[in-house]
C-alpha cells in the first residue's frame, strides 16, 4: 500500500467534517464515506504552529491572544519555509559544486594522459621519455614545431619532467668531468646541461635582430632561462616545459644559443619574387601567407584570391617551394 504525506492526511480529513457539517451536502453515501475517513486515515501529528492554533481556537482565549498565538504560529510557518528553501538551494548549490569537482577531476585525468611518457598519438607516432641531453633536445624541438605550427594537443610531445631533466643534466656533467680529467670520473654522476649551455651560448651567432621570421632557435631569456622559440613578424615567441608558449617577447631580451633547423630561404627584393616558382607558398614580414598560383602569374592569400604582389612585404620567408 502507499504511503501519503502528513498533508494528504490532513487535506482527507478536513474535506471529510467539511462533508458532515454542510448540511446541503448530507447525502447518504457521501456522509458514509466521511465519516470511514475519518475512522480510517489517522490524524497526522500537529505541527508546533498547528498546535498553537488549536490552542488559541478550541481554549476559549480572549481574542487578543488568540491572534497573537495565530501571528506566532504564521511566523513560525514562515520561517520554516524559509529554512526548507535554503536547504533546498545548499543541496542544489551541491550539486553543481559535485559536477564542477567532476570536470575539474576529468581534465586533470585528460591532461595527466596527454602529458604521460610514452605517449602514442592518433596519427600513430609514439613519443618516448628521453634518457640523454641528445633524446631531450630533440623532443625540445618537437615541442617547438607544434608550437610554431599550432598542432592540436593530441599530437604534441608531452611536457618533459624534471626527472628527464636531471638525466640529460647527469649526462652533460659526466662527459664535461671526462673532459677536464681526461677520462671518467667515478666519484661524480651528477651532471647538467651548465657546460653545454656555456659552450652554445660562447660559439659565434648572429645578432637576434638578424634573425629571419621563421627560424627556430634554442635561446636565453633574460640570461636566465634556455628554452626553444622561433622568430616571428611580431617577436620572438618561445616554449617553456611548463609554461606553454610566451608572449612575444623582444630581440632585446634574446641571446641565440644555437639554430633548431636550417635556415629557410628568404626573398629580399622583387625581382626574386617575380622568379619565384608556381605554386611556391611565403610568409611576408607582416606574418602573411601567400602562394603562387598555379599560372605563375598572381600571388594569393588563403583568404583572398586577388593578386596580392603589391602588398606583400620583404623580407618573406619561402615556406615551400616545388623541386626543380
Amino acid at each position: 500500500m502507499t504511503d501519503i504525506t502528513d498533508q494528504d492526511r490532513r487535506q482527507l480529513r478536513e474535506d471529510a467534517k467539511a462533508v458532515i457539517n454542510k448540511t446541503a451536502m448530507r447525502s447518504s453515501a457521501a456522509v458514509s464515506i466521511a465519516r470511514y475517513i475519518l475512522a480510517t486515515v489517522d490524524a497526522p501529528v500537529l505541527t508546533l504552529a498547528e498546535e498553537l492554533r488549536d490552542v488559541a481556537d478550541n481554549y476559549g482565549m480572549s481574542s487578543r491572544a488568540a491572534d497573537r498565538l495565530h501571528d506566532i504560529a504564521d511566523r513560525m510557518e514562515h520561517d520554516l519555509a524559509e529554512a526548507r528553501a535554503e536547504v533546498e538551494r545548499e543541496r542544489d548549490l551541491g550539486v553543481a559544486l559535485a559536477h564542477e569537482r567532476d570536470e575539474a577531476r576529468a581534465e586533470a585525468e585528460r591532461l595527466t594522459a596527454q602529458n604521460a611518457w610514452p605517449k602514442t598519438t592518433p596519427s600513430g607516432h609514439t613519443y618516448d621519455a628521453p634518457t640523454t641531453y641528445k633524446e631531450l633536445r630533440h623532443q625540445c624541438a618537437n615541442a617547438a614545431q607544434a608550437a610554431s605550427e599550432g598542432w592540436d594537443d593530441a599530437e604534441c610531445p608531452p611536457e618533459p619532467t624534471w626527472e628527464m631533466v636531471g638525466l640529460a643534466t647527469a649526462e652533460v656533467e659526466r662527459l664535461t668531468a671526462e673532459r677536464d680529467t681526461g677520462g671518467p670520473d667515478d666519484n661524480d654522476w651528477l651532471a647538467g646541461m651548465k657546460e653545454a649551455a656555456r659552450y652554445a651560448i660562447n660559439a659565434t651567432r648572429p645578432n637576434p635582430a638578424d634573425v629571419k621570421p621563421g627560424e627556430a632557435w634554442i635561446v636565453n631569456i633574460d640570461g636566465v632561462e634556455i628554452v626553444p622559440g622561433f622568430k616571428s613578424g611580431v617577436g620572438w615567441i618561445c616554449y617553456r616545459f611548463f609554461g606553454g608558449t610566451t608572449k612575444a617577447i623582444g630581440d632585446e631580451r634574446i641571446t641565440l644559443v644555437t639554430r633548431l633547423v636550417p635556415a629557410p630561404r628568404v626573398i629580399g627584393n622583387h625581382d626574386e619574387l617575380d622568379e619565384a616558382k608556381r605554386d611556391t607558398v611565403i610568409r611576408d614580414a607582416r606574418g602573411v601567407v601567400c602562394s603562387r598560383d598555379s599560372m605563375g602569374n598572381a600571388w594569393t592569400s588563403f583568404t583572398s584570391l586577388a593578386d596580392q604582389r603589391s602588398l606583400i612585404i620583404l623580407p618573406a620567408t619561402v615556406l615551400w617551394e616545388p623541386e626543380a
